[in-house]
């Protein structure tokens, strides 16, 4: 039995990542998110109540997201980051407050 060789085992352990490039990609993507979120910090919790909000806005305002994503093919990434960061903010934040 013959053991892989590098180039296959690089290979094999990349990952592709799909940006969302539609409205619905870029909901489902927070559905997910929500979801984990939810596991990891409860049901209760301020960040799994926020994003459940931001989900809701999101597809209040969908003729906005629709368009901006229609003009902008990057928007959705864009966008994910940017929540991204804040949530790493308030995350860390979190981490170093003191009472």
């Amino acid at each position: 039995m013959e053991g892989k060789s590098l180039e296959e085992i690089k290979a094999s352990h990349k990952q592709e990542v799909k940006v969302p490039e539609t409205f619905e990609e870029l909901v489902q993507l927070f559905v997910f998110y929500s979801g984990i979120t939810m596991i990891l910090f409860g049901n209760k919790s301020a960040l799994v109540k926020r994003i459940k909000g931001l989900i809701y806005c999101i597809r209040h305002d969908n003729i906005v997201f629709k368009t901006r994503i229609a003009g902008d093919k990057e928007f959705a990434t864009k966008f994910i980051f940017t929540i991204k960061i804040r949530i790493e903010l308030w995350l860390q934040a979190c981490m170093t407050y003191y009472n």
